[in-house]
């Protein structure tokens, strides 16, 4: 799993490339001070703060801490900082299918959270024009042997099917998404068996769309995310559900903790590690992920 090098030295990459989709945002982040209760439309913020985001590079992210190699195909406006670059640089992230788009701007999450933890949220999800992948980036893409597929619209994702082998073995995560999502991205996307990671809310949408019995009949195995109350999970099509307890942390800011709770489950699987022990080390990684302001900080 996370492994420590010494300074100065680059940590050994897992072989096994994941590819990882989804969008590179800016998120703007506060807490809320005062309103945006019971119906009040208006609140007062403090300490709003801009950082790096997006839910395709906080999986690449997440699966950097895990040494393992992730191939982020994502697109990007002008506006993106040179520090986020150097960011991704730092953490020996490849960049080779992270296309900069012009004369369009940066996806954009604005995130307000309240006392209670519940969240205020608002998501620019970016420029909906697609850069095709060349013959050399497809032949990169070809490399892969897992695929993460992160929260993004119906447009994007259905021109990225194409590109990605039918048999390559899918985590989905729909986030914001599963209750948007048409049946002509869930139609392609089931086909493909996929390993379902999301959280209550998340299962609820997909259920009332396609129903539990066919849901259930359709994907490969299933990892519900519950706050306080833990992870749900079938590990394989005719597994019964079990349950993996959680700790407690006193939370600062939830962004960014499904993305590293996904990427640290994957990380491990891909690895070889037991289910419940890489469900306990991304709750971990969820974990740490909450104590911080921001998703890529942890």
């Amino acid at each position: 799993m996370h492994k420590s090098t010494p300074a100065g030295t680059q940590p050994q990459r897992d072989t096994h490339k994941i590819l990882v989709t989804g969008t590179l945002a800016i998120d703007h982040i506060a807490a809320v001070a005062d309103g945006f209760r019971d119906g009040d439309l208006n609140g007062k913020l403090q300490a709003p703060e801009a950082h790096w985001g997006g839910c395709g590079m906080n999986l690449a992210y997440g699966l950097a801490r895990m040494n393992a190699a992730a191939l982020p195909w994502v697109f990007y406006g002008d506006d993106c900082p040179p520090s986020y670059l150097n960011h991704i640089r730092d953490q020996s992230i490849d960049r080779t299918l992270m296309f900069r788009q012009s004369d369009t701007a940066c996806a954009a999450a604005y995130i307000f959270t309240r006392h209670d933890g519940s969240q205020l949220t608002g998501f620019y999800p970016g420029s909906t024009s697609f850069s095709t992948p060349n013959v050399d980036q497809t032949n990169e893409l070809h490399t892969c042997q897992t695929w993460i597929a992160g929260p993004e619209d119906d447009t994007t994702l259905l021109r990225r099917l194409p590109h990605i082998s039918q048999a390559t073995p899918l985590y989905w995560m729909p986030g914001q998404y599963a209750e948007l999502t048409g049946n002509n991205v869930l139609e392609p996307m089931l086909k493909r068996r996929p390993n379902l990671v999301v959280n209550s809310k998340e299962w609820a949408a997909l259920i009332q769309i396609v129903g539990e019995q066919r849901l259930l009949a359709t994907v490969a195995a299933v990892f519900i995310t519950r706050g306080k109350d833990g992870v749900s999970y079938r590990a394989a099509a005719n597994d019964p559900f079990h349950e993996r307890p959680t700790g407690t942390v006193q939370a600062l800011d939830p962004t960014g903790c499904g993305d590293a709770f996904c990427a640290a489950l994957v990380a491990g699987l891909t690895q070889g590690v037991d289910v419940a022990q890489a469900i306990d080390h991304a709750q971990l990684q969820a974990a740490l992920c909450l104590v911080q302001t921001g998703a890529q900080r942890y």
